[in-house]
């Protein structure tokens, strides 16, 4: 993945030289298709493995008492996972646009995610701008981005805390925060976030954050994070509106 210093040089060399920009993008596209195809490849004996297992467990329960079958499933489960996300990552900035507003996707999630907060101590407060304005973005992918910001906010908080959504608008643009208060990173942890592949989770495939990024760039936006260790973290989503 290249630093934000070379991706800035790539950007000025390919709005310079219209012939280089032709063999990035012929080069980008062969890269996604080779992705694509080897998760395919993966996938498909994958998940004859899992239609196998599940197979095996339901005839023989027993099999569960099996000192590494619970381990096996999870990893089984975990490289599904990856895939998916592998997936995702490499796909992330093919966009299909349409007019939306940010509000009524957050508006959605927060229904979504309430009833889950019922019997924690965690807490999910929004505040919207008086003034709302709509964008040009791909819903699925935005709707995405909002839930992995989301669930990292929630699973930063150990036992009581607040997530809080607030969007404000400027001239240009609008302002996406989402901020917790919840461990919060070192500056170590802050600067590899967005690599894919690195995680700090047991669970982790390290690619929800990069996907984020993807995402957003592809909408001619930026993502930005501050965090405090035992403090808090907070995201800050900048889009373009209409």
């Amino acid at each position: 993945m290249l630093s934000e210093k070379n991706r800035l040089l790539l950007q000025k060399l390919t709005s310079e030289h219209e012939e280089l920009a032709d063999i990035i993008k012929e080069l980008n596209e062969e890269h996604q298709y080779t992705v694509s195809k080897i998760a395919h490849e993966i996938s498909n004996p994958l998940t004859l493995i899992n239609s196998s297992l599940q197979f095996i467990e339901s005839h023989h329960p027993e099999v569960k008492d099996f000192q590494f079958w619970a381990s096996t499933i999870e990893d089984v489960n975990y490289l599904r996972l990856l895939l998916t996300e592998l997936s995702t990552f490499n796909n992330s900035e093919n966009v299909n646009l349409e007019t939306l507003t940010i509000e009524d996707i957050i508006i959605s999630l927060e229904s979504s995610f309430k009833p889950k907060l019922s019997n924690t101590k965690k807490k999910l407060i929004v505040n919207f701008s008086d003034t709302s304005y709509p964008i040009i973005g791909d819903l699925t992918k935005l709707r995405q981005t909002v839930i992995n910001l989301l669930k990292n906010a929630f699973e930063s908080i150990e036992n009581d805390g607040i997530v809080q959504v607030a969007v404000t608008y400027s001239e240009k643009d609008l302002l996406l925060t989402i901020s917790d208060t919840g461990i919060g990173m070192s500056e170590e942890q802050i600067e590899t976030i967005f690599t894919p592949f690195t995680t700090t989770k047991s669970n982790g495939t390290g690619l929800g954050l990069p996907i984020s990024k993807k995402i957003i760039e592809s909408h001619g936006g930026t993502i930005n994070v501050t965090s405090v260790v035992g403090k808090g973290t907070a995201f800050c989503v900048l889009l373009p509106h209409m």
